[in-house]
């Protein structure tokens, strides 16, 4: 990530779809560019929670990982765990997109490059942070059908992608 002087979302799902209104978001991650230069995970459980941030080194590749359980946060960068706060609240689920890129309301865009995207509907353990950032990843690939609906927009570099399959 180079720093550009603002706020980059990676990826974000909305409490409300195409609205920043709070608390914003059901869960994201996005590189706070406006002054501290760290990655931050948020979640909402009605109430926005974070930013639970750790601070990569910039214009290098880096591995990060947010991993939330029942009672903590973690965050990782380059398969070393560099935060583990407690936190017992839960991510309140939403009917709503997920976006990546930029956030609910078409804004915060990324300004760098994404090698590689995995959300889980369960928390690894170290272990498996290690092993998908040592490029084991493809041990965690379920074989499935998957159906995607590409809309591109011209003119912005954006795509809506939306799954009809569950992996």
């Amino acid at each position: 990530i180079s720093d550009s002087g603002a706020d980059q979302v990676i990826l974000a799902k909305a409490v409300t779809d195409g609205s920043n209104a709070a608390p914003t978001y059901q869960y994201a991650v996005e590189y706070d560019g406006n002054s501290a230069d760290t990655l931050d995970f948020y979640f909402s459980d009605g109430a926005l929670r974070g930013p639970f941030s750790v601070k990569p080194a910039k214009d290098v590749w880096v591995h990060a990982a947010f991993v939330k359980n029942i009672t903590t946060v973690a965050a990782y960068l380059n398969g070393t765990k560099l935060l583990n706060t407690l936190n017992p609240q839960n991510i309140t689920a939403r009917a709503t997109l997920l976006k990546i890129g930029t956030d609910n309301a078409n804004s915060q865009r990324l300004k760098a490059g994404l090698d590689e995207l995995m959300i889980f509907n369960r928390s690894l353990s170290p272990a498996e942070i290690s092993a998908i950032y040592n490029n084991q990843s493809y041990r965690y690939i379920t074989p499935a059908t998957q159906l995607f609906n590409l809309n591109f927009t011209s003119g912005d570099n954006r795509v809506n992608v939306t799954t009809n399959a569950t992996l």
